[in-house]
């Protein structure tokens, strides 16, 4: 999936304050009640939000980091040259008890299966294809599998995420629908499978449609900007839609509830941020709902049918990369995992990968830094450290089929880059990768 470069936006949050605990037993850190801020990731906003505004009372958490171990390497686990772990890594367990492992790409999206998380091995038969369609409004493209929930292990219900690179445009890249094509329209899809995960299919279109984005797709819906292949200034238009759905988890009221990442309109400053939506029907596409705020009442309506399309808001505090969220029955709270650059009260810049958590989905803690790691943007090009993108949390011992449940002792998984060119093959390198966490509460 094409990484988004965020705008930027200050928070203020906690400082962390972190030990190393020595290497055999892994690394800790503490999660206290400091002051931070964050920042996103473009430098091209200055919004800010006051702490008045997020306040939480969090609880003090002691977390260790255990030893990585590589989950799928590029290099020799692959099935086909684009075969990567090209999004964040989710599981299910399915009616043959089963471990399936969603971490594909696009076009065709490839699973991992095992008896357990240690033998887990890649399935060679892609379990979707994309519709590749060459017109918008078909919302039928480049599709990666982001989000699944099972009940009984045979049906499978997923959220995709799906990316329009218009080929036609002269101001885009013509013939060519790949995330190399920087016109961009997102859109968040659903598919089902009836095989225990094997095998997922899509009503047609927009039936399949969860997020319509608010507006149509318009190439030249953007800013001025230098583009060398043209040696003109032309103009086009910046990504925009809801993108990068986390995963499903049942929460309150037993609804089902899902964050997405909203960049709802390219007009005026950049502005992007997570929604929150939630479903008592999974496999219904549009019974999902989101937070308006007031309530759950928000409908995803198709722009080229509706002249009036709402926007879904941003949920404060949980900034604009939020990939997993679960209930911990150990804290007896939801658990984030987002990342990004931060920097604390003493202007120290971070970039990484961070934990918060929340009592009801809509107030969050402060962020603990679990991990650094470099990104594809300045300050955070470093390529001294390694660049881990699309973290997420499993406990391998949940008794929920969707792991949406986790406990004291839970998983790190990301995805590695292992190169930093632009070569579309170097691109591909990419290992899936966990660590063990152990948390206490102190």
């Amino acid at each position: 999936m094409s990484q988004l470069k965020g705008w930027n936006f200050t928070l203020n949050m906690v400082f962390i304050s972190f030990l190393i605990m020595g290497l055999l037993v892994g690394t800790t850190y503490f999660l206290t009640r400091h002051e931070v801020k964050e920042i996103n990731q473009n430098e091209t906003s200055n919004e800010t939000l006051n702490e008045s505004e997020r306040v939480f009372d969090i609880l003090d958490l002691e977390v260790t980091l255990g030893n990585e171990e590589i989950v799928f390497d590029w290099t020799n686990d692959r099935c086909i040259d684009h075969d990567a772990p090209d999004t964040t890594a989710r599981a299910f367990r399915n009616f043959k008890n089963e471990i399936v492992l969603v971490s594909g790409n696009s076009p065709d999206g490839h699973f991992m299966v095992g008896n357990d998380f240690d033998s887990l091995e890649r399935n060679c038969d892609p379990v979707i294809y994309s519709g590749d369609e060459v017109d918008a409004e078909s919302f039928d493209n480049r599709e990666w599998i982001t989000s699944t929930y099972t009940f009984d292990g045979k049906t499978i219900y997923a959220l995709v995420h799906n990316e329009y690179h218009d080929p036609i445009a002269i101001n885009c890249l013509p013939r060519d629908t790949s995330s190399r094509n920087q016109c961009w329209y997102n859109s968040i899809s659903s598919a089902e499978s009836t095989d225990g995960g094997y095998n997922f299919l899509q009503e047609e279109t927009p039936n399949h449609v969860i997020a319509f984005p608010p507006f149509e797709w318009d190439p030249y819906f953007g800013v001025d900007f230098d583009d060398s292949r043209f040696n003109e200034t032309t103009s086009r238009a910046r990504p925009y839609g809801y993108f990068s759905p986390a995963n499903i988890f049942k929460g309150p009221e037993d609804y089902y509830y899902s964050f997405i990442r909203a960049i709802p309109d390219p007009r005026g400053p950049p502005s992007q941020g997570m929604c929150l939506m939630r479903t008592k029907n999974l496999g219904e596409s549009d019974s999902w709902r989101f937070w308006d705020e007031t309530s759950f009442q928000g409908k995803f309506l198709n722009p080229y049918t509706n002249e009036e399309v709402p926007i879904c808001p941003f949920i404060d505090g949980v900034g604009t990369n939020l990939r997993s969220v679960n209930y911990n029955s150990y804290l007896g709270k939801y658990i984030g995992i987002t990342s990004g650059r931060m920097s604390n009260a003493d202007d120290k810049s971070v970039c990484g990968t961070w934990l918060l958590v929340s009592d009801d989905l809509f107030e969050w803690s402060k962020p603990l830094l679990l991990k650094e790691s470099a990104f594809k943007y300045s300050p955070c090009d470093d390529e001294s450290i390694s660049m881990d993108v699309y973290p997420t949390i499993i406990d391998h011992t949940s008794q929920s089929r969707s792991f949406d449940v986790s406990g004291q002792d839970i998983n790190l998984y990301f995805v590695r880059q292992n190169r930093w060119t632009n070569n579309s093959l170097d691109h591909m390198d990419r290992d899936l990768v966990r660590i063990p966490i152990h948390l206490k509460k102190i």
